[in-house]
């Protein structure tokens, strides 16, 4: 009786150790993998397409910049809000994302440049340069 007692306990530990390990491995961890290449596909969009204004006669880039800024900022507001626990995986102990408020705000700063693409870049220069800001990049 003692040995299946402690065959018994061994298999629902083990399921239960198995269960919250793949719970906070798909609510949690994956999802903040997932922000994080998202956060490196926004820097690495604001540098590729920093210059687009220049580009002039380039109607093509400037529309491919205008579609990647909006699926980023689409991309990042979905993530951000798929992941449990942010505040606590936000720390410094982990991923170092920014507040959630800043998230949105990224998120509507990418609109805003994808919205002023075939505008002037004056405007759209101050709305890059407060996405370098909150993504903690120097521009």
């Amino acid at each position: 009786m003692h040995t299946l007692l402690t065959f018994v306990l061994t298999v629902l530990g083990g399921t239960l150790v198995f269960v919250l390990g793949q719970l906070i491995l798909k609510m949690v961890l994956e999802p903040s993998a997932d922000l994080s290449k998202i956060m490196a596909e926004i820097k690495t969009a604001v540098i590729f397409y920093g210059n687009v204004e220049s580009c002039i006669g380039d109607e093509n880039l400037k529309a491919e910049a205008r579609r990647e800024f909006r699926k980023l900022a689409s991309a990042i507001r979905y993530k951000a809000d798929t992941i449990y626990l942010y505040s606590f995986v936000r720390s410094d102990c982990f991923y170092g994302f920014p507040e959630k408020n800043d998230l949105s705000t990224l998120s509507c700063l990418l609109i805003g440049v994808s919205n002023s693409i075939f505008d002037p870049p004056d405007n759209r220069n101050e709305k890059l340069d407060e996405i370098c800001k909150l993504l903690g990049m120097n521009k």
